[in-house]
């Protein structure tokens, strides 16, 4: 997708833990589209809004993947953290930070096996409301002791 001449990678839909109605047609249509321009679009898992999750895996759309957030976006870590559900690529976001970024990797360990997933941060690595470089490369230290 361009947007004021900007490319895009990836498109995430967030649904902060609301369900929405989606029109089935319009929703392939529109996958459809941006994968054949190799853009990824990221559901979040939200337990809302699983049907619309399923449809383009019933339609053979592949460049889809799922953001599981219990805390909808708020920052917050779940108590525990729930397996894959729909044979997407996966990540994890909740509350992660740099100082609990282990213990909580351990947890989604534990659920995942040994399925290849992704995180995602971004209260976490923030100070006073602002970016922090030091916060980033304490939770890229972190996480590379996960990577294979």
């Amino acid at each position: 997708a361009q947007i004021l001449g900007m490319r895009f990678a990836r498109i995430q839909l967030n649904t902060h833990g609301y369900k929405h109605e989606c029109r089935e047609a319009p929703f392939v249509d529109l996958v459809r589209r941006l994968q054949i321009r190799n853009i990824k679009v990221i559901f979040q898992d939200d337990g809302k809004n699983d049907e619309t999750i399923k449809i383009p895996g019933q339609y053979g759309h592949f460049n889809c993947e799922a953001l599981i957030d219990g805390s909808h976006g708020a920052g917050v870590r779940p108590y525990t953290w729930q397996a894959p559900r729909f044979g997407l690529p996966t990540g994890y976001a909740g509350g992660l930070t740099p100082d609990n970024l282990k213990d909580e990797l351990s947890k989604i360990e534990k659920a995942v096996g040994t399925r290849w997933i992704w995180i995602d941060t971004e209260t976490g690595i923030r100070t006073n409301e602002e970016f922090d470089v030091d916060k980033v490369r304490k939770f890229a230290q972190v996480a590379s002791e996960f990577v294979a």
